[in-house]
């Protein structure tokens, strides 16, 4: 599941643009046969991509779905991010996060990282 910080408004050095090339040199590099899904989280959290095994239509999904803004959503993306992770068969869940890292430091986030780790941890 990648889940991508679409606030690069904040944050000049990881614009949008930045952001959708790293997205799109990992989406690159998977196997076939690889499925992935995408949520962005900025002005919003909003999956940009369902489950799929379609390298291009993940990278149609970022190019065309990807906004930047001035906000981070990061508590939600990653309840989001649980429940995805959350249906997907055990030992086949994996998370990467595209962020400039300034979202961490949150306050009511709390929940969201409860959460994922819950369905990390068990």
């Amino acid at each position: 599941l990648l889940v991508v910080e679409s606030g690069g408004g904040r944050n000049p050095a990881m614009s949008t643009t930045v952001t959708r090339d790293i997205a799109t040199r990992l989406v690159s590099n998977l196997r076939d046969g690889d499925r992935i899904a995408a949520i962005q989280f900025g002005g919003r959290e909003e999956k940009i991509q369902d489950w799929t095994v379609d390298r291009q239509a993940v990278l149609r999904s970022l190019k065309w779905k990807l906004r930047s803004s001035n906000r981070s959503m990061l508590a939600r993306a990653l309840m989001s991010a649980a429940a995805e992770l959350q249906e997907q068969p055990p030992g086949a869940r994996h998370l990467v996060m595209i962020t400039d890292g300034t979202a961490w430091v949150f306050t009511s986030s709390v929940h969201g990282y409860t959460a994922l780790a819950m369905v990390i941890f068990g």
